[in-house]
């Protein structure tokens, strides 16, 4: 297993590579029969934790942890630091995800997430905005749907396009 992160600063827009060793960007695994790769935690809650620079000082920076089974890679565009700043995950299951986090005042943020499953489409499953002093005080405009339902929210069109055996459920024309 092997995590490498790229960089570049807004100072040198020439990408810079590091390689980490598992032990030294994930926690320490707390049971035996846990691996880093079913069980892995980053070490830090940001990954511009792992380079000498701040989030004010980076342009950019990808994560690539590499499996025997495919690849996690976290993009993050720094547009203004985390005042604003694009998350782009995907995951070797195919799911991806889409952060967008935007400092809207001096109290708050607004956060939109996308996401989209395997196969999947593209859903909103958080429009918020959170302020800094209280992130468990979301006020959020999604409605009245639950994560469940909005992380499934193209399933049944996908059913019936697809039908049931994952072929059209309509015959193509001639």
């Amino acid at each position: 297993m092997k995590i490498r992160i790229t960089y570049a600063t807004h100072a040198d827009p020439e990408p810079v590579e590091i390689e980490l060793y598992p032990e030294d960007y994930f926690d320490p695994q707390e049971n035996a029969e846990d691996t880093y790769a079913n069980a892995g935690v980053p070490r830090h809650l940001t990954p511009d934790r792992y380079t000498p620079y701040s989030p004010t000082e980076l342009r950019y920076l990808v994560v690539i942890e590499s499996y025997t089974n495919g690849n996690n890679e976290i993009r993050i565009q720094y547009l203004d630091g985390f005042k604003s700043h694009l998350i782009h995950s995907i995951n070797r299951d195919g799911t991806e995800e889409l952060i967008h986090s935007t400092e809207v005042s001096d109290t708050d943020c607004h956060v939109l997430r996308t996401q989209k499953l395997a196969g999947g489409f593209w859903t909103v499953v958080l429009n918020s905005t959170i302020p800094h002093d209280n992130p468990d005080k979301i006020v959020d405009f999604i409605g009245c749907y639950e994560w469940s339902a909005l992380r499934d929210y193209w399933l049944p069109y996908l059913r019936k396009k697809l039908g049931e055996q994952g072929r059209p459920t309509e015959e193509p024309k001639k």
